[in-house]
Protein backbone atom coordinates (compact mmCIF):
# COMPACT_ATOMS: atom_id res chain seq x y z
CA UNK A 1 0.00 0.00 0.00
CA UNK A 2 2.92 2.70 0.72
CA UNK A 3 4.55 1.72 -2.61
CA UNK A 4 0.93 2.56 -4.58
CA UNK A 5 0.31 6.14 -2.47
CA UNK A 6 4.22 7.35 -3.45
CA UNK A 7 3.54 6.26 -7.16
CA UNK A 8 0.59 8.33 -7.22
CA UNK A 9 1.98 11.01 -5.62
CA UNK A 10 4.78 11.06 -7.87
CA UNK A 11 2.26 11.03 -10.86
CA UNK A 12 0.00 13.55 -9.32
CA UNK A 13 2.77 16.24 -8.37
CA UNK A 14 4.18 15.84 -11.99
CA UNK A 15 1.02 16.39 -13.67
CA UNK A 16 0.75 19.50 -11.81
CA UNK A 17 3.60 21.04 -12.64
CA UNK A 18 3.15 19.74 -16.36
CA UNK A 19 -0.41 21.61 -16.09
CA UNK A 20 1.23 24.63 -14.39
CA UNK A 21 3.87 25.39 -17.01
CA UNK A 22 2.31 24.48 -19.84
CA UNK A 23 1.12 28.10 -21.06
CA UNK A 24 2.95 29.89 -18.80
CA UNK A 25 5.78 31.37 -21.51
CA UNK A 26 4.76 32.22 -24.65
CA UNK A 27 5.66 34.64 -27.75
CA UNK A 28 3.65 36.96 -29.52
CA UNK A 29 2.14 35.39 -32.41
CA UNK A 30 2.60 37.05 -35.84
CA UNK A 31 5.57 39.95 -36.62
CA UNK A 32 6.93 42.89 -35.34
CA UNK A 33 9.16 45.22 -38.09
CA UNK A 34 11.39 47.34 -37.25
CA UNK A 35 13.34 49.70 -40.12
CA UNK A 36 13.20 47.13 -42.20
CA UNK A 37 13.72 44.10 -40.11
CA UNK A 38 11.45 41.43 -39.44
CA UNK A 39 10.93 39.57 -36.56
CA UNK A 40 8.88 36.51 -35.97
CA UNK A 41 6.89 36.09 -32.95
CA UNK A 42 8.45 38.78 -30.81
CA UNK A 43 9.33 38.14 -27.27
CA UNK A 44 11.41 40.11 -24.96
CA UNK A 45 13.45 43.23 -25.87
CA UNK A 46 14.79 44.64 -28.92
CA UNK A 47 17.59 47.60 -28.97
CA UNK A 48 17.81 50.06 -31.83
CA UNK A 49 19.95 53.03 -32.09
CA UNK A 50 17.83 56.20 -32.84
CA UNK A 51 14.93 56.86 -34.88
CA UNK A 52 12.54 54.18 -36.02
CA UNK A 53 9.59 53.30 -38.26
CA UNK A 54 7.98 50.33 -36.05
CA UNK A 55 5.09 47.96 -38.05
CA UNK A 56 3.37 46.53 -34.93
CA UNK A 57 1.77 43.17 -36.80
CA UNK A 58 1.36 41.01 -33.30
CA UNK A 59 -0.60 40.21 -30.94
CA UNK A 60 0.61 42.56 -28.57
CA UNK A 61 1.57 45.84 -28.20
CA UNK A 62 5.02 46.99 -28.76
CA UNK A 63 6.21 49.34 -25.94
CA UNK A 64 9.00 52.20 -27.05
CA UNK A 65 11.62 53.04 -24.90
CA UNK A 66 14.35 56.26 -25.15
CA UNK A 67 16.85 54.20 -23.24
CA UNK A 68 18.63 51.24 -24.27
CA UNK A 69 17.69 47.49 -22.51
CA UNK A 70 13.63 48.17 -21.89
CA UNK A 71 13.54 49.83 -19.11
CA UNK A 72 12.46 53.45 -17.63
CA UNK A 73 9.05 55.13 -18.57
CA UNK A 74 8.06 53.88 -21.84
CA UNK A 75 7.22 57.00 -24.69
CA UNK A 76 5.02 55.27 -26.75
CA UNK A 77 3.23 52.39 -27.59
CA UNK A 78 2.34 50.79 -30.32
CA UNK A 79 -0.95 48.50 -30.80
CA UNK A 80 -1.07 45.16 -32.59
CA UNK A 81 -2.09 46.11 -36.26
CA UNK A 82 -0.96 50.04 -36.03
CA UNK A 83 2.62 51.40 -37.13
CA UNK A 84 4.02 54.64 -36.31
CA UNK A 85 7.33 56.78 -36.51
CA UNK A 86 9.56 57.73 -33.12
CA UNK A 87 12.45 59.61 -33.62
CA UNK A 88 14.09 59.32 -29.68
CA UNK A 89 13.74 55.45 -29.90
CA UNK A 90 16.22 53.30 -28.42
CA UNK A 91 14.45 49.66 -27.57
CA UNK A 92 11.13 48.22 -28.16
CA UNK A 93 10.01 45.37 -25.71
CA UNK A 94 7.21 43.07 -26.23
CA UNK A 95 5.39 41.38 -23.83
Amino acid sequence: MPRITKTLGTLAAAATLAIGFSGSAHAAGGTLHINGWTFHEPQGCYTVSGPAMIENRSDNPAFVFSNPYCFGPNVAVVLPGQSGFVPLQRSVYVP
